[in-house]
């Protein structure tokens, strides 16, 4: 197992790099020209952007980079490191907490118990992926959730890679000069550390705001990156506790049900059926509990040692998902 830090793993979303350089009233004018490179439209005024990102609030744990007002539309950005097919479910939750808040803000709350229709701005959901992962553009549906086909309700994700080489970050220069930064420095932070990764991905990137900005705040910048990476890597060391978790489970359940089935058709051939099913179920219900635990943890705010020891200590583990209601 890897040494644990004892830091706090910081989910603030206004520490990361990519809303200081897209979320700020400062910088109105690259969050324009993102909108810009996605919509393929050609806006020039900034302050016809309104920005209304919820701060400090994280809702049910999800959270948004940047949301914004601009021609009637409501738009959500998340920048994600990790790729999620549960991204549907989340920005509707987001986006239905935002809208709330819209009728609170317009005072138009009230009017939804009246016979006049309610007009609201339209969402428009968009998650920009610049993980290791390598995954084309593409959309994603809320529906893909759904126990049963045929709901009466639907959400749909755009997803951009915004790695170096993919098609948005030519079309936009602030994110393919944030996108080259970030991608340099995930390549040499393991062999030469943050500050020095920092440097030499800094040296890579040419003249332009996005420079200028991390040249003025470097050391924060780092420390921006180091939250990110340090909070993926607290995520894969628990990962792999639950898969070692769920072999346990596994192991004793194929135990179990071998038994009762040799009963049946022989103790040797019950043993090895039980045990190869047991593992299967066991590893995956062993995962997708710690995970959840996991994450539910990294959302409230639970510091590292915590949450190894969640995934090392048994009784601990156990008072934790009582503690976070997960079955």
């Amino acid at each position: 197992m890897k040494k644990k830090t004892g830091n706090k793993i910081n989910r603030r979303y206004k520490d990361r790099l990519f809303y200081a350089l897209f979320g700020s009233e400062e910088r109105k004018r690259l969050t324009l020209e993102l909108y810009n490179a996605i919509n393929q439209t050609d806006y020039d005024n900034p302050d016809d952007l309104q920005l209304n990102t919820i701060e400090d609030v994280v809702y049910m744990g999800m959270k948004n980079d940047v949301s914004f007002l601009l021609a009637s539309d409501l738009n959500m950005y998340e920048q994600q490191s990790t790729w999620n097919p549960n991204m549907p479910l989340r920005c509707f939750l987001y986006a239905a907490h935002a809208l709330e808040k819209y009728l609170h803000d317009t005072r138009n709350s009230s009017r939804l118990l009246t016979s006049t229709l309610v007009k609201v701005p339209t969402p428009r959901l968009v998650v920009l992926y610049n993980g290791i992962q390598e995954n084309d553009d593409t959309v994603l549906s809320l529906s893909d959730c759904f126990e049963n086909p045929g709901g009466d309700i639907d959400v749909i994700v755009h997803v951009y890679n915004i790695n170096p080489g993919h098609r948005l970050p030519g079309c936009c220069r602030p994110l393919e000069d944030y996108s080259r930064f970030v991608s340099a420095y995930r390549d040499r932070i393991t062999s030469v550390g943050a500050e020095q990764a920092a440097n030499e991905a800094l040296d890579s990137l040419p003249e332009g705001e996005v420079k200028n900005y991390i040249l003025s705040q470097k050391g924060e910048v780092i420390d921006m990156l180091l939250t990110e990476y340090d909070e993926e890597e607290t995520l894969k060391v628990v990962a792999e506790d639950a898969r070692a978790e769920g072999e346990a489970i596994g192991m004793a359940k194929g135990e179990a049900i071998g038994v009762a089935k040799g009963e049946a058709i022989g103790v040797a051939k019950g043993e090895a059926i039980g045990v190869a099913k047991g593992e299967a179920i066991g590893v995956t219900k062993g995962e997708d509990r710690l995970a959840s635990l996991v994450s539910s943890m990294v959302q409230s705010g639970a510091d590292q040692e915590a949450i190894l020891k969640a995934s090392t200590d048994p009784e601990y583990r156990k008072e934790m998902y009582a503690r976070y209601h997960i079955e």
